[in-house]
């Protein structure tokens, strides 16, 4: 199930985004990224690519699992493109969180995954995604609440 806010819906207007039409392709050093798949380690999940490079992360350093989780699994997708306009980083954006959502839909737990979109001073884009647990949570329930960045939750399982 997939939630946008106002900002995230305006964006997607102002650009000529339809978020059932996307057709772009996902670079492929971040394509092989989500490949990879993910894995369980300490309760978290996380993708597998990133506990090569962050295996030295400790959980214990975060508030909880969700937090630890949006930590390790940030995706800039912005770094992976080569100046975009913004209607290529929304494309892409929403490309990315199908890619993941696809590759978690097998999972048992419920997920979260979260697109932020920002074209303030510059065209930022971030993924993560965690296990929805009891009393832990990454965004506020009102994702309209947040003005100055484009929203897009997709709740899987």
């Amino acid at each position: 199930m997939n939630f946008i806010n106002n900002k995230l819906k305006e964006m997607l207007d102002k650009n000529g985004v339809h978020m059932s039409s996307i057709k772009s392709i996902v670079p492929l050093e971040l394509e092989e990224h989500i490949q990879e798949g993910v894995t369980l380690s300490n309760d978290a999940l996380v993708f597998s690519a990133n506990l090569k490079v962050q295996h030295d992360t400790p959980t214990d350093r975060f508030v909880d699992l969700t937090g630890y989780e949006c930590f390790i699994n940030e995706i800039n997708v912005d770094g992976y493109l080569n100046n975009p306009s913004f209607k290529e980083l929304l494309e892409v954006s929403i490309a990315c969180v199908k890619h993941i959502e696809n590759l978690l839909k097998d999972e048992e737990q419920k997920i979260k995954i979260i697109c932020s979109v920002s074209n303030d001073e510059f065209l930022t884009s971030t993924i993560r995604f965690h296990i929805v647990r009891e009393k832990e949570e990454w965004l506020s329930d009102d994702i309209n609440s947040y003005e100055e960045e484009g929203l897009l939750v997709t709740t899987i399982n």
